[in-house]
């Protein structure tokens, strides 16, 4: 089985950034305990990988997954979700 990963673009650009296991926390540059750092970001998101989900933790951009505003959503192979301006798979 491979290593998780997180495929995350922003405008025009694409990155590719492996789950920490665990917790994986994005937010911003310099935030404090941040792995994944969004340009532009205000608040935090949780990635867990037991059960597989994301968490809106703190920030007022709504959290956007599979088309749905949510405060967390369960996550599977190929799930989308949408955050602060960045979209995430």
């Amino acid at each position: 089985m491979s290593d998780p990963k997180l495929e995350i673009t922003t405008g025009d650009r694409t990155i590719v950034t492996p789950l920490r296991p665990g917790l994986t926390r994005i937010g911003a540059p310099g935030s404090r305990g941040v792995h994944v750092e969004i340009e532009g970001a205000a608040g935090e998101l949780h990635v867990w990988d037991e059960p597989p989900k994301v968490v809106r933790v703190r920030g007022d951009d709504a959290l956007i997954v599979d088309g749905d505003m949510v405060e967390e959503g369960d996550l599977a192979g190929g799930t989308v979700f949408a955050w602060c301006g960045a979209k995430f798979r």
